[in-house]
């Protein structure tokens, strides 16, 4: 197949060396979706098995962001109760620049009865963001390339 790929874009006048950034366009989008996805089944996991509490923001946390050295993303720190009486502490999973401003507020937990400090906020961005995020970005880089590769 790919043989024949090469050999119409050469019909066409295409060099295939200018191809290959489409290539590795689709391949690098396909990974996004891959962990994306993979993401995903490990929240579900979590939904499903998971106990659920109430929490509250305690504070931020800032830690280095994976941008840069002079980069940093701010966390919601949330306190818990187990169901057992074990209170604990965790950081949400998507960094926000507003993560102060919530300290006080409630929030739902869902956490891991066997490891509680495998916890998800229970919001729609801490649910799904990351997962959607992952999955939309792989899909419009996969389509786009394949546009490419094909109108090339």
């Amino acid at each position: 197949m790919s043989a024949l790929l090469v050999a119409a874009l050469a019909d066409d006048g295409v060099e295939v060396g200018t191809m290959v950034p489409a290539y590795v366009g689709v391949a690098f989008g396909l990974a996004l979706v891959a962990a994306g996805l993979w993401l995903r089944r490990r929240d579900m996991r979590l939904l499903r098995i998971g106990e659920r509490a109430r929490g509250r923001y305690v504070g931020a946390a800032t830690e280095p962001s994976a941008l840069g050295a002079h980069a940093s993303s701010r966390y919601g720190v949330v306190e818990f109760t187990t169901r057992d009486g074990q209170t604990i502490r965790v950081r949400g999973r998507l960094g926000v620049p507003w993560a102060g401003r919530w300290v006080g507020r409630e929030v739902g937990v869902i956490y891991d009865p066997e490891a509680p400090h495998r916890a998800l906020l229970d919001t729609f961005v801490e649910t799904y963001g990351a997962a959607l995020i992952f999955l939309l970005t792989g899909a419009l880089m996969t389509v786009a390339c394949l546009v490419a590769i094909v109108v090339l």
